[in-house]
């Protein structure tokens, strides 16, 4: 199926979740994210209880340190 990341085309399997998807990019393990799903927020302790759908929309927010 075919899902967008931050506005970039990818395709998964279907069944596919979010943390198994996260986890194949590389981000699962990753302190200070956050990721919405179609514009709702889903909490890391729902990762693996969020389904992803064909043309779902994923936005994954990493914080950075500045000075």
């Amino acid at each position: 199926m075919k899902i967008q990341l931050n506005d970039e085309p990818r395709t998964v399997a279907d069944g596919c979740n979010l943390h198994v998807f996260l986890t194949d990019c590389g981000f699962a393990a990753k302190a200070g994210i956050a990721v919405a799903v179609n514009h709702s927020i889903v909490p890391v302790g729902q990762w693996e209880g969020c389904d992803l759908s064909d043309g779902d929309s994923i936005l994954l927010i990493q914080a950075t340190q500045g000075g």
